[in-house]
């Protein structure tokens, strides 16, 4: 969320912009293109342009989507607020694919065993087992996610004119919980880095 890795884009202004598009989905629609989201006025999909490789789809990981399957005209997303939970016919991912994706959205910090089961196409109580079954450590895995979380949600806040309880709001737990968590996780007389944004030359 933060401009290091798309430094001509305001990153978190995307963010934002792409939770209300998920938002305005149909529930009924399992799957979607990036073409599909519109802004919230409805004049025009919603595009995106960064410069750092990743940072739509991380966007997308942290809002609950994930990718469905690559066709010929692009790739195809789950929509997270599908009523249905999930349009797989057969489970997905081998061992090796489920801990990289389980591990990776652990440490995103926001995302929930719920929010990650739709990605294989099972439920979460057996995804849940699955984790248990593998020893993987989630828990662990989480919290150091959430630290992360924490310091760039009030990084972003001190960056930006956003209010940090606005940025909390984006997330699949609810916002008081994650305001929770970045007034737990990051410690008293903290100060955020030097906004680099400032500066010509990081634009080089």
């Amino acid at each position: 969320m933060l401009p290091f890795d798309a430094r001509r884009t305001d990153t978190v202004a995307e963010f934002e912009a792409l939770d209300a598009a998920l938002q305005a989905l149909p529930e009924t629609a399992a799957t979607f293109q990036l073409g599909d989201l519109e802004t919230p006025d409805g004049a025009r999909p919603v595009r995106y342009r960064p410069t750092g490789a990743g940072v739509v789809d991380t966007h997308l990981h942290l809002l609950g989507a994930w990718p469905y399957r690559e066709t010929a005209c692009g790739q195809r997303w789950l929509n997270p607020h599908y009523i249905h939970g999930h349009p797989w016919e057969t489970p997905q991912g081998d061992v090796e694919t489920r801990t990289a994706v389980v591990r990776d959205a652990a440490r995103l910090g926001a995302l929930r065993i719920q929010d990650v089961a739709p990605r294989f196409g099972i439920t979460p109580t057996a995804l849940d087992s699955w984790i248990d079954y593998h020893d993987l450590p989630w828990g662990a895995w989480r919290q150091d996610g959430r630290r992360r979380l924490a310091t760039t949600l009030r990084t972003a806040a001190a960056w930006t004119d956003r209010d940090l309880w606005g940025l909390c709001t984006h997330f699949p737990v609810p916002a008081d919980t994650v305001e929770t968590w970045v007034h737990r996780e990051v410690p008293d007389g903290w100060t955020p880095p030097e906004d680099p944004s400032q500066y010509k030359w990081f634009y080089r």
